[in-house]
């Protein structure tokens, strides 16, 4: 784990339940560019601008 990371967590465990909540649904639903899924979003991207 980088320091960075520890920091980070350290962090989230300063906010409340609620907070911690949104914070981890937006960090798992995040899109990784380098995934499958970024290319299949790009494909129909590309599908309804035509």
């Amino acid at each position: 784990m980088t320091r960075k990371l520890a920091e980070y967590i350290e962090a989230g465990k300063a906010l409340d339940a609620d907070e911690r909540e949104i914070a981890s649904l937006a960090l798992a639903l995040q899109p990784d560019e380098t995934s499958e899924q970024g290319e299949i979003d790009s494909a129909w991207a590309e599908a309804i601008d035509r």
